[in-house]
């Protein structure tokens, strides 16, 4: 048969019964005055039965027949195909905007399993419950997503449920390191095997879940803390501010935030140099192997690192942020256009977290022989991308002459010493002081 005669013989049964159920609604054919002068109910509702299965149309026993069909028919007319499931018998529907979700469930053979109410609606959108959970249809974020049961959903019921500040939940529960989290649009409930269903925010989640090892389980339900707000972990405790993660330190203008690789080391040329320039905090974020685009053992760049918040910086407004990367860039043969963008997008990223702090992007500390002279190109390439952003550098090619080195990339303790009374004046005059 072909579209054209399925689509008209759709329309041709579907005028039929709008026909057959508007007549028994109107009360052309009206109830009769007893069982015995009933002229074949019956065989008029199996007629009209059978038209609104095209349709599927839930048929109400409870009712009777000419009002069922009525209100099927003005449903219909005013949203054809809107019901895709439904139970004979029953009057239990599940509407187009469930279905794909029901569907994606197993439907009724699924763990939902059959509706046992319609959808109805409720704060911030509608829902439908099932002998297995819920299904939640949110207004403003359209999304559909179940709740099944378990303690998520019990906690999120006693914070109110769609009343609560979490509001609907937007996706199902799923599994995330060893525990389940379930995002809502209002934020996140997380249940640890230690800790129990804990709320955090949206940007705090997305930041814990790239590691959930590093903080472990959250222990207490995220609090506003008058800049933004704080949760805290079993391994530590994060700030947020203006959306963006934070750790739990605060730093003011005394101190410099560095991210750097394996030349800081804990007391190398930078920290030294900042000291000397009167930070008195130094905070450190450094991962030896690491670069703009090199991953090392980590599995990340501090660029993805960063930007991720797999690595968090401290809240507050530092008196510098010194970048010291780009060595093993050099010597793992990345190429001049990738690290030119890890060097936007960092520093992208560090603005975004210190709008008013001065950023300063340090070359690669090298010597002037033949095999330093990939690291003085990079060294070339990432101070002239900076300058061209309009941040401060400092060149250190060739500042490894004459200095002690453990084995030809890294400095002895003597060597970073030395090293960083060279960077102390070249940081102050990069920072215009």
């Amino acid at each position: 048969m072909s579209t054209h005669a399925r689509r008209a013989r759709r329309t041709l049964r579907r005028s039929a019964f709008l026909v057959l159920a508007a007549v028994v609604g109107s009360g052309t054919v009206s109830a009769p005055a007893s069982a015995a002068s009933a002229p074949s109910l019956e065989s008029r509702a199996d007629t009209l039965r059978v038209l609104a299965a095209d349709w599927e149309i839930p048929w109400d026993p409870a009712l009777h027949v000419w009002r069922t069909l009525a209100r099927a028919a003005a449903l219909q007319t005013r949203e054809p195909g809107t019901v895709r499931w439904s139970r004979a018998g029953s009057g239990l529907v599940v509407r187009a905007e469930l279905w794909p979700a029901y569907r994606d469930h197993g439907a009724e053979a699924g763990p939902l399993g059959p509706p046992t109410r319609n959808e109805s609606a409720t704060t911030g959108g509608w829902v439908q419950p099932f002998e297995g959970g819920r299904l939640y249809r949110s207004r403003s974020q359209h999304t559909v997503a179940a709740t099944t049961p378990g303690a998520i959903v019990d906690r999120w019921d006693a914070l109110g449920g769609p009343d609560s500040s979490l509001g609907l939940p937007v996706v199902d529960k799923t599994a995330v390191g060893g525990g389940y989290a379930q995002e809502f649009t209002g934020g996140v409930l997380v249940w640890g095997p230690r800790t129990g269903a804990v709320t955090v925010d949206h940007p705090t989640y997305r930041a814990w879940q790239q590691d959930p090892t590093a903080l472990g389980w959250p222990v207490r339900d995220v609090a506003p803390d008058g800049s933004g707000t704080t949760t805290v972990f079993e391994k530590g405790t994060t700030q947020t501010r203006d959306g963006v993660v934070h750790s739990g330190e605060t730093v003011d203008a005394s101190a410099a935030v560095v991210l750097c690789d394996s030349q800081c080391g804990g007391d190398g040329w930078t920290e030294r140099g900042a000291r000397e320039v009167g930070f008195g905090t130094v905070v450190e974020r450094a991962y030896g192997g690491i670069g703009y685009v090199a991953t090392g053992p980590w599995g990340f760049s501090m660029t993805e690192a960063v930007e991720s918040g797999r690595v968090l910086l401290p809240a507050g407004d530092p008196g510098v942020v010194i970048v010291t990367l780009g060595g093993n860039d050099s010597a793992v043969g990345t190429g001049d256009a990738e690290i030119v963008e890890g060097v936007r997008r960092l520093t992208a990223a560090v603005r975004l977290r210190y709008p008013t702090s001065p950023i300063v992007v340090d070359g690669v500390m090298s010597r002037t022989g033949a095999d330093h002279e990939r690291r003085r190109e990079v060294d070339a390439l990432i101070t002239a991308e900076a300058l061209r952003m309009g941040l401060a550098t400092v060149s250190v090619a060739g500042w490894g002459d004459g200095v002690e080195y453990t084995d030809g990339v890294h400095l002895t303790p003597a060597g970073q010493a030395a090293a960083g009374r060279r960077y102390g004046p070249a940081l102050r005059a990069a920072l215009g002081l």
